[in-house]
């Protein structure tokens, strides 16, 4: 859910915003912190290779 949250936002000056995700990740899709936490360290992970 949120890599796909954050593949919908456009980055500003190359970066995303991540008040941009926190807010329909949690109230919209009503994710949990580890899911949370869990898709951001994928998408770092993925930025790193």
């Amino acid at each position: 859910m949120i890599l796909e949250i954050a593949n919908s936002v456009e980055p500003v000056q190359g970066r995303i915003y991540i008040e941009k995700i926190n807010g329909p990740f949690l109230f919209d899709d009503k994710g949990t912190p580890a899911e949370y936490r869990t898709g951001l360290a994928l998408a770092i992970e993925r930025q790193r290779q």
